[in-house]
């Protein structure tokens, strides 16, 4: 079991899938969390 979220979700949006969703033009991070308390960031640009 996974929980995401967007750094800005005016750039980006992720739903509790994973599944991303570009918004508007920009960057942001979306950090994923494991259950065993791992967690991890991913940078997503928008064009």
């Amino acid at each position: 079991m996974f929980r995401y979220k967007s750094s800005d979700e005016n750039v980006a949006v992720v739903d509790e899938n994973g599944n991303i969703t570009g918004v508007g033009a920009g960057t942001c991070d979306i950090y994923y969390y494991a259950v065993n308390g791992i967690s991890k960031t991913l940078k997503v640009t928008v064009q």
